[in-house]
């Protein structure tokens, strides 16, 4: 997949998750299912990263490290960052066909839609 394709594609998404959680004036609407899943995927998200960025941070090598062989250790730090990482990207793509998703009816109704003044 082109790279460009994939980074609009995480613009839309993101730009969309920001238009939905900015509309908190309008909470005592009913929010639809696919906003609110964009919220809480935006939230896990964040907090993954925050926790990833943590992760890493303890798994720097220090030559301390090196000498009394607790590498082992930085080992899994980085195995579990790595299984993390892969949960962030699920999470984005989800958010990706989310916003396409929802781009892709947005366009039907617009095709559907008679001209203004026609009728």
């Amino acid at each position: 997949m082109d790279g460009r394709v994939v980074q609009r594609g995480l613009l839309r998404a993101v730009a969309w998750c920001a238009l939905a959680s900015a509309g908190h004036e309008a909470a005592a609407q009913a929010v639809d299912p696919e906003t609110q899943r964009a919220r809480e995927l935006m939230a896990r998200v964040r907090r993954s990263m925050r926790s990833l960025d943590e992760l890493l941070g303890s798994a720097a090598p220090t030559e301390g490290a090196r000498r009394d062989g607790s590498w082992r250790t930085l080992d899994a730090r980085l195995a579990a960052a790595d299984e993390q990482a892969g949960e962030v990207i699920a999470r984005l793509d989800e958010l990706i066909e989310l916003a396409r998703q929802r781009e892709e009816r947005r366009e039907e109704q617009t095709r559907l839609k008679p001209p203004l003044g026609a009728g």
